[in-house]
């Protein structure tokens, strides 16, 4: 579960088609866009030495072994511009390298249960000799309005860094050829809730389905994968006419291609013969609730939490709807909209069918799990609240809600040109409002078991009890209603 977006904005619009998103640019880096993952378990990142990314990157692509690779330790600005490295340690010490070509990697501000780093390989294709420019270390205030410069700062400590210019006049440079990627190292303690080999297994499924971006390697304490261009939606904009139909398409085509089967038969070869592992949501659940805590949960006992769950099961395990591949953490942050999308300005006069063509895409894959279908719908609905739980702008659990029955009209409408058909609409909408709870009672679950193994700065204790509030709150309308 992520608190913000792990791709980072480019400066350079994405495509909005899924097949082109997902496509390696060509690049002078030489990166093979149809290699199998390479797998290299003995290496690992040290969360607290950010350096240690440096020998993963060179052991997953040898072909750069000549290549520097420098840490940017300043930079958490996922907005910035990769090119565009401002930072004196990085400037300075890539000014005395006599290689042409280089890569910078930066964190990026990562999610409460993984560090991400993105990682940016600088290709110059052509190298042409010149005196080296002076490198500035603390002039920040250079800009392109500036009489004794005609270059921003930044641009030009990097353009002298290079050691490689291709030159048209003296003082006009090309830019670099840019292959950007992702590295993302596991927070401790989260292989207590997460089954690494079934994140990577899904992976690897999406990706053959052009859902997910390539896998470059898999190492000790996590991966090593494509970067999507792109830019988190935030939270608010979930409600957006266009992002909407978008999401509901898109997990549409989710639950419609993925195979559980062939996810659970590749898991199965990763484990080894005779390894067992957890298949399904009700044996996820069974086992989060053995291994969460006493005494975190202010209402109630483990015994009491398990007993919970048994009744859920009996009452509403199987008004779910169909088992699916389920993303089971859509929210905003997952939701990857172009760079340069922005929200229409509707007017009265619009048609409210006059829907954009938007493409989104989902990133992270660590709780998809085969899930009742209502469950994964429910909890991207819970989602619209944000990280800062404001339940306002979670949809009215009533079956009348226009905006609930015209999210089910779009999903349905992934399987059928003919989206039309009220009861299909209502029985979708009736499973959903059925599981309404249901996502409180699973975070709520989750955030006890990371209150005692997390180092995060993040107060999983009562995020665990705020989130089991809304499962208690569903009951009790529940047992009204078919009282």
């Amino acid at each position: 579960m992520n608190a913000t977006s792990t791709t980072a904005t480019t400066t350079t619009s994405s495509a909005t088609n899924i097949s082109s998103a997902f496509s390696v640019p060509a690049t002078a880096a030489a990166v093979d866009d149809t290699a199998a993952p390479i797998i290299c378990n003995d290496v690992f990142i040290n969360l607290s030495d950010y350096q240690s990314v440096r020998p993963l990157i060179h052991r997953v692509f040898p072909a750069w072994a000549h290549v520097p690779v420098f840490i940017d330790l300043a930079s958490d600005a996922a907005d910035q511009d990769p090119s565009q490295q401002n930072n004196s340690v990085i400037t300075a010490k890539a000014a005395t390298v006599q290689s042409t070509d280089k890569v910078v990697v930066k964190r990026l501000t990562g999610g409460i249960t993984n560090v991400l780093f993105q990682a940016t390989y600088f290709h110059y294709p052509t190298y042409v000799p010149s005196a080296p420019a002076p490198v500035p270390l603390n002039n920040s205030t250079t800009t392109a309005d500036d009489d004794t410069n005609s270059t921003n700062t930044a641009t030009s400590s990097y353009a002298a860094s290079t050691a490689s210019t291709v030159v048209d006049d003296e003082d006009t440079l090309t830019r670099p050829q840019e292959f950007v990627f992702l590295v993302r190292a596991y927070g401790n303690g989260t292989d207590t809730i997460i089954d690494r080999d079934r994140e990577f297994a899904t992976h690897q499924h999406l990706h053959s389905k052009n859902l997910a971006p390539q896998l470059y390697a898999r190492f000790g304490n996590g991966l090593v994968y494509a970067y999507l261009p792109g830019r988190a939606v935030h939270y608010t904009l979930l409600s957006d006419d266009d992002v909407a139909v978008a999401i509901a398409r898109r997990l549409a085509e989710w639950h419609d291609l993925l195979d559980a089967k062939a996810i659970d038969n590749h898991i199965a070869l990763l484990k080894g013969p005779g390894k067992s592992f957890v298949r399904s949501f009700w044996e996820l659940l069974d086992g989060w609730i053995a291994a969460m805590p006493e005494n975190v949960i202010k209402t109630h006992t483990k015994e009491e939490m398990n007993k919970e769950l048994q009744w859920i099961k009996q009452e509403i395990g199987q008004m779910g709807g169909p088992m699916v591949v389920a993303h089971c953490d859509l929210l905003a942050g997952n939701v990857i909209v172009p760079t340069d999308w922005e929200p229409r300005k509707k007017t009265t006069s619009d048609n409210q069918n006059d829907i954009s063509d938007l493409d989104v895409s989902f990133i992270d894959y660590e709780y998809a799990m085969n899930s009742p279908r209502a469950f994964d719908i429910a909890n991207h609905f819970m989602e619209w609240q944000g990280f800062d739980c404001k339940k306002e702008l979670i949809p009215v659990p009533e079956e009348t809600n226009p905006v609930l029955r015209t999210w089910a009209r779009d999903y349905l409408s992934y399987f059928s040109s003919s989206s039309e058909d009220i009861s299909e609409v209502d029985t979708l909408v009736k499973q959903v409002l059925t599981w309404w709870g249901m996502p409180g009672f699973y975070w709520g679950i989750w955030s006890s078991i990371q209150s005692t193994i997390s180092d995060i700065e993040f107060d999983y204790a009562n995020y665990a009890n705020e989130r089991l509030a809304e499962y208690w709150e569903w009951k009790k309308r529940y047992l009204n209603k078919h009282s």
